[in-house]
């Protein structure tokens, strides 16, 4: 799977802060300590060698020993500061500052969160040391709009292996009451979810805990569990919704609608072309960015998926030209 923009980036920046620690180091040694190919290495390389600076100039830009290079060792000759730290500024400091805090209440909750409470107590004890205790000036106070009553009976569900029965407002505002299996929780974008098994669809559904009036336990035990299925780590299963895949190949020039959107796979092609697929819920917003996006698009699959931007297009224009 070809990697993506921000893991070659932050692979450029460790290259850089690496070899200005160590003044160089050969190709092999380089590749094994970033787990990449020679290839890639030599490839990252020549992308530095015309990075650096505003201005574009000689004086501007990184440099490496080319000599060297030839001799499969790479030494930098000038990093024109790029591997040097820069200190936060206040304003960002202290929003860091709130963001840990805020992942640190959040995680308080989970009883299996211990090392990711511990890697967050780390991060804001070395905020303090190097931002002159900005961290000290933030307060966050965590308060959890999910009912503790349903928390409590769905953590029993989940051990007794048992089928559970929601009260749930949609987000149409509508109350619904659902039988169903539920499969885990998780976080997204501050929100806890319950992935499950609803019976009435007899599919995979989500849905947002704070939403849940009332929850409860019964006698019948799941059919299903979390390994049966490969569930996704993106907005594939929200508020209800069933699931679909989709899958889009798009042209060079379309690099970044995967990095803005969360995909499942994405495959390489021969032509500079690839194919990302996406779980999606939303058959509208799938639509709007399939029309923004039309000029990157070379195929469509499902191809009804293609049928229906192009006839909500042809509409569009219709009502333009009255």
């Amino acid at each position: 799977m070809a990697e993506s923009n921000p893991e070659r980036l932050v692979r450029l920046l460790g290259l850089l802060a690496y070899l200005d620690r160590v003044s160089e180091a050969s190709l092999d040694e380089l590749a094994a300590r970033f787990d990449v190919p020679v290839e890639q290495i030599r490839a990252d390389i020549d992308l530095l060698w015309v990075s650096g600076r505003p201005g574009g100039q000689h004086q501007d830009l990184i440099d490496f020993d080319a000599f060297a290079i030839d001799d499969g060792i790479v030494r930098l000759e000038q990093g024109q500061g790029l591997p040097q730290t820069f200190r936060l500024t206040d304003r960002e400091s202290i929003a860091l500052a709130a963001c840990l805090q805020a992942l640190r209440a959040a995680s308080e909750r989970d009883p299996h969160a211990e090392a990711v409470t511990a890697l967050i107590d780390d991060a804001l004890e070395h905020l303090s040391d190097d931002e002159l205790n900005i961290a000290d000036v933030v307060d966050f106070a965590w308060q959890d709009s999910v009912n503790p009553a349903v928390i409590e009976t769905l953590q029993q569900a989940l051990r007794e292996h048992r089928r559970v029965r929601i009260d749930y407002i949609d987000a149409g505002d509508r109350q619904l009451q659902r039988v169903i299996e539920p499969l885990q929780v998780r976080h997204l974008e501050g929100r806890r979810y319950l992935d499950s098994w609803c019976l009435t669809a007899q599919d995979l559904r989500r849905f947002r805990l704070d939403r849940i009036q009332r929850i409860q336990v019964l006698a019948d035990p799941v059919t299903h569990t979390v390994s049966d299925f490969d569930l996704p780590d993106g907005n594939a299963l929200v508020l209800g919704s069933p699931m679909a895949s989709v899958r889009l190949r798009l042209r060079n020039s379309g690099r970044v609608i995967p990095e803005t959107i969360p995909y499942t796979w994405l495959e390489e092609h021969d032509d500079d072309s690839f194919t990302v697929e996406l779980q999606i819920t939303n058959l509208d917003w799938l639509r709007r960015l399939i029309l923004e996006n039309a000029d990157h698009i070379i195929a469509i699959t499902p191809p009804e998926v293609a049928e229906a931007a192009a006839t909500q297009a042809t509409a569009a224009l219709t009502q333009y030209s009255l």
